[in-house]
């Protein structure tokens, strides 16, 4: 199995499930320093899950499920190696008992120290509960709900560091530029992130979306 270098680049993706609709979240990271051995992607991924799943379980309704994320190495051109998943940390919301309408998300934007479209990013966060909203009319995220959502965001924007068996990964979120062809392939570093006031759809996590089975990272 691979290990973890300097210089490499991951897409990561995080997994929810509720019903029969799964939840993909969709980011990139690339590997700054090491202060130690280089440890396996593995490793890496399993370390990166448990600081993640913690967070994401309680912005999910109590009956989805946070299933887990793995990572890809894109740091060469295709074909890329195979995913590398974590299942270890896979478990129910905590949220609140009644959830959301399916297609309802909460929003976590991130930014870069460029402007325009290109050098911004968003995630829709998957799942909520009924009582991660307000009662007013038309009702938006909770001063709680929108805690959360930073949290996440806190997360999987700008540098990181985490110990994985006794080396401590240095890495930073990153905006994968794929569009227009001046940028394409290139990639800018994340600064900042904002939870968002207001809700987000994805239509297709909706109760005429198309039937997903269970993902296994």
């Amino acid at each position: 199995m691979a290990n973890i270098e300097p210089g490499n680049y991951y897409l990561h993706r995080t997994f929810a499930y509720s019903g029969n609709q799964m939840a993909v979240n969709t980011r990139y990271l690339t590997i700054t320093s090491l202060t130690g051995a280089p440890p396996s992607e593995s490793a890496f991924v399993n370390a990166l899950d448990a600081t993640l799943a913690a967070v994401y379980k309680q912005a999910l309704a109590n009956v989805a499920q946070y299933i887990g994320s793995d990572i890809q190495n894109i740091t060469a051109v295709k074909p890329y190696p195979s995913q590398v998943g974590a299942t270890a940390n896979t478990g129910n919301g905590t949220g609140g008992t009644t959830p959301m309408p399916g297609q309802v998300a909460g929003l976590v934007s991130t930014y870069t120290a460029l402007s325009g479209r290109n050098y911004r990013g968003r995630a829709y966060i998957p799942f909520p509960p009924t009582s991660a909203g307000t009662t007013t009319t038309p009702s938006s995220p909770t001063t709680a709900y929108q805690t959360i959502l930073n949290s996440i965001g806190a997360l999987t924007s700008g540098g990181q560091s985490l110990t994985v068996t006794g080396t401590i990964v240095n890495f930073s979120w990153v905006i994968r530029h794929s569009s227009p062809p001046a940028i394409k392939d290139g990639y800018t570093t994340t600064t900042s992130y904002l939870g968002k006031p207001s809700w987000a759809t994805q239509k297709k996590r909706g109760d005429y979306g198309r039937t997903n089975a269970i993902p296994v990272p």
